[in-house]
């Protein structure tokens, strides 16, 4: 790749992090077939999906400021052999999920999920894949506090239904 392409790539790289969250995970652990239902899945859901160059993410990363997070040190840690990154604005759950299903059907003893950027915090390690597969989206956040809420008012409500229909 010429230099003049590493740079409009890394410039595009940083566009499309700003202010997102990712997954990195090492791509040789997951298979053909596998990668087609990713992309796929991805596609679906709004979520980029691509195959990167460790370096090239790094000068990404380093473009962007994420506070106190050392990535020198993330850099010799996870930033080694062949790397796909899914980039998402929301629904944490789903590549999650595709990771984890990769994982499970690769068969391999191979750590797949390298580092994942959510929440303003950096997880790095597949430690973390079981919990990231149970975090709930936004939607279903509000619709439990919502259901929560509502809830003693309509018992509430049945009460004194049940009372004025006795009284007739």
């Amino acid at each position: 790749m010429e230099k003049s392409n590493k740079i409009k790539f890394v410039n595009e790289l940083t566009e499309e992090l700003r202010g997102k969250y990712f997954f990195l995970i090492n791509y040789e652990v997951v298979s053909k077939e596998m990668t087609a239902q990713i992309r796929y899945s991805c596609y679906e859901n709004g979520i980029k999906y691509r195959v990167v160059k460790n370096t090239l993410l790094y000068r990404a990363l380093k473009s962007l400021n994420y506070g106190d997070i050392d990535l020198e040190s993330i850099s010799s840690k996870v930033l080694k052999g062949p790397s796909a990154i899914f980039i998402l604005e929301k629904e944490l759950k789903i590549p999650a999920q595709l990771i984890a299903e990769a994982k499970k059907s690769s068969g391999k003893e191979k750590k797949i999920l390298k580092v994942a950027y959510v929440y303003d915090g950096l997880l790095i390690g597949e430690e973390h894949l079981n919990s990231l597969t149970k975090i709930r989206s936004k939607e279903e956040l509000i619709g439990e506090v919502l259901y929560r809420l509502r809830l003693p008012f309509d018992n509430l409500l049945s009460i004194l239904e049940q009372k004025a229909k006795n009284k007739e």
